[in-house]
């Protein structure tokens, strides 16, 4: 089975590209997804050889964290409106 590698600075790409994402399209959902991408690449930095799997995971969690940010954010804002 041939080793697949993601490198810390194909996580910075993936995070740019999902930030100016994040600015073109409505809301800032992807925003988060895209810090999320940066912050992985950060902590994947000093191990280059870290597994995939948990780079993914870290990811994930990192993305899972975002959503939640994001929401409550979002939620916040739309009680602000209505009073």
């Amino acid at each position: 089975m041939e080793f697949i590698s993601i490198y810390f600075w194909q996580w910075w790409i993936l995070a740019g590209i999902l930030i100016l994402m994040g600015f073109v399209m409505p809301g800032t959902f992807l925003l988060w997804i895209g810090f999320a991408a940066a912050v992985t690449g950060l902590i994947i930095w000093p191990f280059a050889s870290m597994h995939v799997g948990i780079q993914l995971f870290i990811f994930a969690i990192l993305a899972v964290i975002g959503i939640l940010l994001w929401s409550k954010q979002f939620k916040n804002k739309s009680r602000h409106r209505r009073k």
